[in-house]
């Protein structure tokens, strides 16, 4: 509940012994801190182990709407309708808000957030043409691309997917802020003790290697990405630095 905010608070005052672990994604982790005023602080409050899955975003419009196929038209679309485009998000907070947001920095153009309570009933409208776009994982989008329903137009990853093979990157499309994951990331509480933390980020290195997990992932164009805790440390500072910068210059409050 609450973004992910309740379960890493419970997580953040277990003991730490390495039997209570808190998976969780980028909103809560590294989002939350700059919209809501929370009892911990998620750097200070876990012990990075590693990140568990990596899914690119796709920026989709509905093609009956928005007459677009690039984001160069796109682009040029939304300044001459500004504020016309409805912008569907999963809510307040979320890593598909806030790169609507970061897009319309870059861009500079507005479009009109809409934000509703999770991503199903944003995709119901926009398939209805109630909302002319959105951006979210290919987990929610990619079936509606596939029927030809909505149109994709730019993915955040770094490269290219494999099931949207002609669908360019934000960064080939010149703009490499965007370039972003919904990543979920395993973690313990602060104090647990490194070799703790070792062999946990050991296993699930392993883990990330199996046949089984790469086949389901690779289905859905999830990523791996064998972090060592420093390492992942690090990206949840740079991470945290990030959306921050995005929150404040897009005005975005906490609703």
């Amino acid at each position: 509940g609450a973004a992910g905010t309740v379960g890493s608070r419970v997580a953040a005052s277990a003991d730490p012994d390495g039997y209570t672990l808190l998976l969780n994604q980028a909103g809560s982790l590294t989002i939350a801190p700059s919209l809501y005023k929370l009892d911990y602080d998620p750097l200070k409050a876990f012990a990075p182990i590693g990140v568990v899955a990596q899914s690119p975003e796709i920026l989709t419009v509905n093609p009956s709407s928005v007459p677009v196929s690039s984001l160069a038209e796109f682009v040029a679309y939304a300044k001459n309708h500004p504020g016309k485009l409805n912008f569907g998000t999963p809510g307040t907070g979320t890593l598909p808000q806030l790169l609507g947001a970061q897009l319309q920095l870059a861009a500079n153009i507005k479009l009109t957030d809409v934000p509703y309570r999770g991503a199903a009933p944003a995709v119901v409208d926009l398939l209805a043409g109630r909302m002319q776009m959105m951006i979210d994982s290919t987990s929610v989008l990619l079936p509606h691309i596939e029927t030809g329903k909505l149109r994709a137009i730019a993915v955040t990853s770094a490269r290219r997917i494999a099931q949207l093979p002609d669908v360019p990157t934000f960064g080939e499309a010149s703009y490499p802020q965007l370039t972003a994951s919904l990543w979920t990331g395993l973690l313990a509480p602060a104090g647990t003790p490194v070799p703790i933390i070792q062999k946990l980020s050991g296993a699930l290195s392993e883990t990330l290697k199996t046949r089984d997990l790469l086949t389901a992932y690779k289905k859905l164009d999830i990523e791996t990405e064998n972090l060592t805790p420093a390492e992942f440390n690090a990206f949840l500072v740079a991470e945290t630095r990030r959306w921050a910068q995005v929150i404040a210059r897009a005005g975005i409050k906490a609703q």
